[in-house]
């Protein structure tokens, strides 16, 4: 039986010790009534308006007890949101707050209403807080709230929470008579059929961050077990575009005459032998890294300010079709699309190497032909790899960029970013590495004036302590990035040669973060490294998280990052391998690794080494033992390199409820 979608929607506007705010009722009023039109059941009468604490109290109970086991369980918030000491509260209508001590009688805690949504039992959560407006109580609150806005948060397995912008920032309230920025944007692609809750936001975060001009960054947390999750499922749906293509390329999806699909943008000029299958497969790892799996077709939004049908990983159609790709037929697609572009790459006056080549052919993808077309030859210092340059042009060409802004953040201003590394030679070939690079730069912030950290390091851009960090420095944000790259490439460079087992590209993003933090040393003597290479990957990931110390006090926003670590390290892991891993059975977790596409899967070189002379099956716990009783611990010497510092200076991990086993 298909699981129940269920809802609870609260919308709060008319407050008695806070500022009053425009836009919550309508914001909750538009969301129930889309919500209710995409099949979900709605809590009391269809929205909590303008709740009291009790009220607030009432409406999750009745949620909680309404939500049956494996239901999808969506949360709305509209309203005052402020953190106190980085504890996140939903603000009721009879707040007043007479100092910080009532926070927990006064306000709600966001982080029961995560608790009280993982013991109901639901199979899939998501939580949508568009509730980062000043702080209504600051008088109170005396400079707790560094900046305003809400701080970061973990969430659990099945789980997605949205916000409206990033950890401390603030944004507005919405226009009288109409929806918040945030908001609007939901209202028009939760409503879209056949879209992934990972495809929806990608969306909304474009979205929002083109309509404010690059100043709202929206903030999402996915935890492993939502990448399948669809709001608005339609098995059915026969919609025409609204723009008219002409075709005037054939691919084929199976081989099948009747299933042939017509993709567009392709001028038969163009059509040329296309480049050798190592540019093709490096330009489908970064097009696959940002490009969302779409099964069936779907109208949205495309670079290069267009709209249109797509299907698999971007591939248009010239109008809807009754199809469905799977992810190999959407690479195969892909690969169709990217020979038949490849002669564009021909305007720089120069041959291109594999790196150059395969970042123009995802960026002409992306943005598609008429617009590579009207783009300006970039200038000779572009011809000659300056950086500035190379990441400007990028950026600007992107279909939500602004000309002269310094911004990277939202989906396509990653993806330009990470065309541009490649393009200049440093590889990050998914899109994984990038949300680690996300996550890493939200947990240390952006300082672009050189300053001296709370032990007296000069530190700059995003907790950068090298050459660059001296008294009176200032830096770009380009350049800010460009330092965390060359920080971050050795320590990932580091972290292979440590680790003897596979890895997912999230998994090695979430051990480079726990690295720039903890250092080469701390990692080589960790409880996570010893039990991940004993193929204890459950096990590695918990102990990921006991590096939550400093000056002997766990502080809070290492457990948040931790917890985000976690949450990366095992996202991607189907919820069954998981199980079958947690009961003992090591050989499904291989499995799954053995079974992943070449373009995600990560082998160290110890890793290699072990397949090549003891086939897959040595991964597994069991037999590791044996080779362990045999003295054969490492296939290949690990190499005497230095040690990495970490940038911080932590306690050892402590296992919760004592010292570091």
């Amino acid at each position: 039986m298909a699981a129940s979608k269920r809802a609870l929607v609260i919308g709060a506007s008319d407050y008695e010790f806070a500022d009053n705010l425009r836009a919550p009722a309508q914001d909750a009023a538009a969301m129930a009534e889309m919500l209710e039109d995409i099949g979900f059941e709605l809590v009391g009468d269809g929205v909590i308006s303008d709740p009291s604490w009790t009220d607030l109290r009432a409406a999750m109970k009745e949620f909680r007890d309404e939500i049956e086991e494996g239901d999808i369980a969506l949360f709305y918030f509209s309203g005052h949101g402020l953190a106190i000491d980085g504890k996140n509260y939903l603000v009721p209508i009879d707040a007043e707050l007479a100092s910080e001590d009532d926070a927990d009688t006064d306000l709600w805690d966001l982080q029961e209403v995560i608790d009280k949504i993982r013991a109901s039992g639901a199979g899939k959560s998501v939580l949508i807080i568009d509730a980062c407006r000043n702080d209504p109580f600051a008088e109170v609150t005396k400079g707790k709230i560094q900046r305003g806005g809400l701080a970061p948060v973990g969430g659990l397995p099945g789980m997605f929470i949205g916000f409206a912008t990033e950890p401390g920032r603030t944004v507005p309230d919405g226009p009288p008579g109409g929806n918040s920025i945030y908001t609007a944007a939901l209202l028009e692609f939760m409503a879209l059929p056949n879209l992934t809750i990972t495809q929806v936001f990608n969306y909304v975060g474009d979205r929002v961050w083109s309509v404010t001009k690059e100043t709202q960054l929206v903030s999402n947390v996915f935890t492993f077990g939502v990448d399948d999750l669809y709001l608005n499922a339609d098995e059915n749906l026969v919609r025409r575009p609204k723009p008219s293509f002409a075709p005037v390329a054939v691919a084929s999806v199976d081989g099948a005459a009747t299933k042939s699909i017509t993709l567009i943008d392709t001028p038969e000029d163009s059509l040329v032998e296309g480049p050798s299958e190592e540019i093709l497969e490096l330009a489908i790892a970064y097009v696959t890294a940002f490009e969302p799996y779409l099964k069936t077709p779907v109208y949205g939004p495309l670079g290069g300010g267009r709209e249109g049908w797509v299907v698999g990983y971007g591939s248009v159609l010239d109008l809807h079709r009754d199809m469905s790709v799977s992810k190999d037929e959407a690479v195969a697609l892909l690969k169709e699309d990217l020979r038949s572009i490849a002669g564009e790459t021909n305007r720089f006056g120069r041959n291109l190497n594999l790196d150059e080549e395969a970042a123009l052919l995802s960026f002409i993808h992306s943005i598609g032909i008429d617009r590579w077309r009207t783009i300006p030859v970039p200038s000779e210092k572009f011809n000659t790899s300056d950086s500035n340059e190379v990441f400007a042009f990028f950026r600007r060409e992107s279909s939500i960029g602004v000309a002269g802004e310094e911004k990277f953040s939202g989906a396509q201003l990653r993806r330009r970013q990470a065309e541009a590394m490649l393009f200049l030679g440093a590889r990050f070939t998914s899109a994984a590495e990038i949300e680690a690079l996300d996550l890493i730069k939200s947990f240390e912030g952006l300082e672009l004036e050189a300053y001296k950290d709370v032990v007296g390091v000069w530190t700059i851009g995003y907790g950068h302590t090298g050459e660059r960090a001296f008294e009176g420095n200032e830096i770009s944000e380009f350049e800010a990035e460009q330092l965390l790259i060359d920080d971050l490439l050795p320590i990932r460079a580091a972290v292979l040669e440590l680790v003897e087992v596979p890895l997912t590209t999230r998994q090695l993003g979430a051990l480079v973060s726990l690295t720039l933090n903890i250092g080469t040393d701390g990692l080589r003597r960790s409880t996570a490294l010893k039990r991940l290479n004993r193929g204890n990957y459950i096990g590695a990931g918990e102990a990921l998280t006991w590096w939550e110390k400093a000056g002997g006090k766990v502080r809070m926003g290492l457990r948040r990052r931790r917890a985000a670590e976690l949450n990366l390290f095992m996202t991607g892991l189907p919820a069954n391998v998981v199980a079958e891993a947690q009961s003992g059975n090591s050989a499904a977790i291989i499995d799954f690794y053995k079974s992943l596409p070449e373009r995600e899967l990560i082998l160290s070189p110890a890793a290699e080494a072990r397949i090549a002379k003891d086939g897959w099956e040595s991964f597994s716990q069991r037999e590791r033992g044996r080779r362990l009783l045999r003295g054969s611990r490492r296939m290949t010497p690990a190499k005497k390199t230095s040690p990495i510092p970490g940038n911080l200076d932590l306690d050892d991990e402590e296992k919760p409820g004592g010292p570091r086993p």
